[in-house]
């Protein structure tokens, strides 16, 4: 146990010294801790999987896309954004499940897989945006609001996979589902119940808060049958819908936006590396080049770009060039992706090549989709 955990500190540790210079070149952290830990698992033939880890970094994971969501702009796009994912998502997950279905695939996994590659990563595409210097309200609203709308639905069916729900008959089933679909309603019931406590208490007082709130509501939808990832999530959004509250004095919003920033700090700092680093002993470094791979990577950016592009052109309020940046952005992926794979992996309904071509496309499309953003910026394609 010993070796087993300073070989995985000594690992971290490299991965970060070499984030640190591959940053200067735009490069994202995440694919480097998931190439170097494959790497490190196929020389050394080792498997750093650490259950109890891995499931604490997933709570945090899916706490911070919740407390990222920018609900005024899903609010301001709602109905484009749920339009727009019905078509994306759709698209995407029915060309993915046609390509695995082809390859001898079945039915059921090839749809989860669909799913976790139609997700646009919330807090990535934040991030491509502003780092692009976008103003584009228009644009940003809509890609804002439409990522929500995949996070959500990858969520829950990360609840749904973890819940066991798609071995069980049919009256459990539909229980299960109903019973997910009602926790929905948590954030609604905690933020008009705790809005005045939240605006008044200190700011250590509101850390203690939230970290109370997100494991509570971890254990408690745990308890009840019901992943406590979606519990975390949850707690996030209940802190994001508190802010749609009118705060005259801002004290909440101030609050808000300085967690957010320690977050990401401890994020970037300790979550991402470990549980990255860790996926990464998971996968065989030849599955980021395999005919598969390369084939659902370019299934899955076919399937978000054109149907982002089709949906806007035909509305008219955008421009060509403004669509291909916006069907590029759609492409972002980030974490909770790997999230609903490593679920399905581990509850035996994916096997270990699909998970790894998965997570490999997660990887890839996280180093292709910014550089042809930038190269579309650099060349003034759009602006």
């Amino acid at each position: 146990m010993l070796g087993m955990d300073a070989s995985l500190v000594i690992l971290i540790a490299i991965s970060q010294w070499i984030t640190l210079f591959s940053t200067r070149y735009k490069i994202p952290g995440i694919p480097v801790y998931v190439v170097l830990g494959a790497l490190y698992a196929s020389i050394l033939s080792s498997d750093q999987v650490s259950t109890p880890i891995l499931s604490l970094a997933l709570l945090f994971l899916f706490f911070y896309a919740g407390i990222n969501v920018d609900l005024d702009s899903v609010r301001r796009r709602l109905k484009e954004a749920l339009t727009l994912t019905l078509i994306n998502v759709s698209l995407t997950v029915i060309l993915v499940s046609l390509l695995l279905v082809s390859l001898g695939v079945e039915l059921l996994p090839s749809l989860i897989v669909g799913v976790g590659l139609a997700n646009t990563a919330t807090e990535v595409a934040v991030v491509m945006l502003q780092e692009a210097g976008i103003d584009l309200l228009a644009i940003r609203n809509l890609v804002i609001a439409a990522s929500f709308m995949d996070d959500l639905l990858l969520v829950f069916l990360v609840a749904l996979v973890q819940s066991a729900v798609f071995k069980a008959p049919a009256t459990v089933c539909v229980g299960t589902v109903f019973f997910n679909t009602a926790f929905l309603t948590v954030p609604f019931i905690v933020s008009y119940a705790s809005f005045k406590i939240v605006s008044r208490v200190s700011w250590n007082e509101f850390v203690i808060f939230t970290s109370a709130l997100m494991f509570t509501l971890s254990f408690l939808s745990y308890w009840v049958g019901i992943s406590e990832y979606l519990g975390a999530y949850v707690a996030g959004l209940s802190l994001s819908l508190i802010k749609l509250r009118r705060d005259p004095t801002l004290a909440y919003s101030t609050k808000l936006s300085s967690l957010l920033e320690h977050l990401t700090t401890y994020m970037r700092f300790f979550v991402y590396p470990v549980y990255f680093v860790i996926i990464g002993t998971m996968l065989s470094i030849t599955s980021f080049i395999n005919a598969t791979t390369l084939l659902l990577l370019l299934t899955a950016f076919s399937g978000k770009f054109l149907s982002f592009i089709t949906y806007i052109l035909s509305l008219n309020k955008l421009s060509v060039s403004e669509s291909i940046l916006g069907g590029l952005i759609m492409n972002s992926r980030g974490s909770i992706e790997s999230a609903l794979v490593l679920t399905a992996y581990l509850s035996g309904l994916l096997d270990v090549g699909l998970f790894q071509g998965v997570v490999a496309v997660m990887v890839l499309s996280s180093i292709i989709v910014p550089f042809m953003i930038r190269v579309v910026i650099i060349r003034k394609s759009v602006y």
